[in-house]
């Protein structure tokens, strides 16, 4: 397959997942968000949708509402409306889907490992973002967020995935750095602190926000917009191979794992 495709069109806006996987492996954004070949999401990423499906309304109920039982109920609501028909079009054996099922439920029960969700007030659930950071258009949803104690605004975001380890962990928080730099241009309350919720093992992670990081984050962005805008014009989008390549939609045309 030929990468040497000139005068390339950049995508109009820009993500924090798409930034990442531009780092990850520029040959994959390519496919993704250039030459706009559907990737087609693996069963990880539908019980990822699904149990946020069934936070966003849990956390839209009354505080007095958000209990164990009811979110047995919208969990089963969900999935009987639409998400145990899209994750069967994926996973085709019906132990599968049973496993994907009762582990979707782990996630949400193990909320309460984490929280009291009793105790939560957001200000805003699946917010939407749509603004410029350093004369790069971003575009992005934010889980949940609430104001703390002292005003300022926590930005809390779901993950189904495997726990990293905590050398790991800081650069799971650059997507909610992203959307705190966002928040600080849009909002009168400045963000002020980011937590991630991995819901497998009910742990949460927190970082505070500093305007160190911050400007780490603009420069980042702008850095990778660069790049982006550099290939576009010589065409060339290498691919990268690493581990998550076993879990990529686009392996199959990847020249790196081609057999010629």
């Amino acid at each position: 397959m030929n990468l040497e495709n000139k005068d390339l069109k950049p995508p109009p806006h820009l993500s924090p997942s798409s930034l990442a996987t531009f780092e990850q492996c520029p040959l994959k954004f390519k496919y993704g968000k250039i030459d706009n070949i559907p990737d087609q999401s693996g069963k990880e990423a539908l019980m990822g949708n699904f149990v946020h499906d069934v936070l966003e309304l849990f956390y839209k109920l009354p505080p007095a509402d958000r209990t164990l039982q009811s979110a047995r109920h919208l969990a089963a609501e969900c999935w009987n409306k639409e998400w145990g028909d899209k994750i069967a079009d994926v996973v085709r054996r019906a132990d599968e889907i049973k496993k994907i099922r009762w582990q979707s439920w782990f996630c949400i029960e193990n909320l309460w490992l984490i929280e009291d969700p009793s105790k939560v007030v957001p200000t805003g659930i699946e917010h939407e973002l749509n603004d410029s950071l350093g004369g790069v258009t971003l575009k992005g949803f934010i889980d949940r967020f609430s104001n703390n104690a002292d005003g300022g605004l926590v930005i809390s975001d779901y993950k189904t995935g495997r726990t990293p380890n905590k050398n790991w962990v800081s650069g799971k928080f650059e997507q909610l750095r992203i959307y705190a730099a966002l928040m600080n241009l849009t909002s009168l309350a400045k963000a002020s602190q980011l937590e991630l919720l991995y819901l497998k093992d009910g742990v949460k992670f927190t970082e505070e926000v500093t305007d160190e990081s911050l400007k780490n984050t603009v420069d980042r962005v702008i850095g990778i917009k660069e790049q982006i805008d550099e290939r576009c014009v010589s065409g060339s989008f290498e691919p990268t191979k690493s581990k998550l390549c076993d879990y990529c939609s686009y392996k199959s045309i990847c020249p790196a794992w081609s057999r010629k």
